[in-house]
């Protein structure tokens, strides 16, 4: 079986980190089978500082 390329958009949450973790390590207990996370777009909403000031920090983890 094949897997799924996978992109996120919008790396401003630390949902990118759980869901990278779950798609991606098939030693997670939580894992799942099927796609693969290969790409990110780390836009974010520039008008909440929540959002654009986190960008960075979740990209490069």
């Amino acid at each position: 079986m094949s897997e799924i390329k996978l992109g996120m958009i919008s790396l401003d949450t630390s949902h990118v980190i759980v869901f990278s973790e779950l798609l991606n390590h098939k030693d997670h207990p939580w894992h799942v089978p099927g796609g693969k996370v290969i790409a990110g777009y780390p836009g974010g909403s520039a008008d909440m500082h929540s959002s654009f000031s986190r960008v960075d920090g979740y990209t490069n983890q």
